[in-house]
């Protein structure tokens, strides 16, 4: 069984990388996904990160991690 936990969605955009102009390739809303697995023994695992991106009520992508170069988050808390 996992469990989820969900940030409140924040506006935010993600740039290409500079040989591919640096220019801004999405912008949209982000929430953080916390999921945590428990084993085939039953131990809880430690929670794994992703950050989902989404444009007009669509997912986008999911990136795995807290962080990503090319993201800036707008308006954070």
């Amino acid at each position: 069984m996992a469990t989820y936990l969900f940030s409140k969605p924040q506006k935010a955009f993600k740039r290409k990388g500079l040989a591919y102009g640096g220019d801004v390739s999405w912008r949209g809303w982000l929430v953080d996904v916390a999921v945590t697995t428990q084993s085939r023994i039953g131990r809880v695992l430690s929670p794994k990160s992703y950050m989902v991106l989404f444009k007009n009520s669509v997912i986008v992508e999911d990136i795995r991690g807290k962080k990503h170069s090319l993201l800036t988050r707008v308006g954070g808390e």
